[in-house]
């Protein structure tokens, strides 16, 4: 026959830590914000990529011109 297991005690219940509780600060009154008034904003940079734009097309140019006299001159007089 088998034997009968006795049955285990029960485990002793921890004692849980109690954190200290902290005194909460009070919050002064929300003060409501001032309105501003709205003002367009002036877009700067459009402004300065379409000024380098402007100087990139007209080196191009200027670079096509004399690619042109270059090669004008040089057949003229060969």
């Amino acid at each position: 026959m088998a034997k009968a297991k006795a049955p285990k005690p029960p485990k002793p219940v921890k004692a849980k830590k109690e954190k200290p509780v902290k005194a909460k600060k009070e919050k002064a009154p929300r003060q409501p914000k001032a309105v501003k008034p709205r003002v367009p904003k002036v877009k700067v940079k459009s402004d300065l990529y379409t000024v380098i734009l402007m100087l990139t097309f007209f080196a191009f140019v200027t670079a096509c011109v004399f690619m042109y006299l270059n090669n004008s001159f040089h057949t003229a007089y060969l």
